[in-house]
């Protein structure tokens, strides 16, 4: 699963996730990471995709929630 986290963050390899994520159960340390890389890519966005993109990541972010396949236990420490 390394190969995600090491390629340019992009809405179709959010996609590819979201859909094992809902067949395998991912280690949450991978989860965790990914949403981080998530979040970068977002951020390091030109001006005019980083809208889409922000709003793509807070859907999966919202989508694994509503799913239980985010553990959410001391994550505010990794936010801050």
């Amino acid at each position: 699963m390394s190969p995600f986290l090491s390629h340019t963050f992009s809405v179709y390899s959010m996609e590819v996730i979201n859909k094992i994520i809902q067949k395998v159960e991912l280690p949450v340390e991978f989860v965790h990471r990914y949403i981080r890389h998530c979040m970068n890519g977002a951020r390091s966005e030109q001006k005019n995709l980083k809208g889409r993109s922000v709003r793509m990541v807070a859907f999966f972010i919202n989508n694994l929630l509503d799913h239980g396949h985010l553990v959410t236990d001391g994550i505010m420490n990794e936010v801050y």
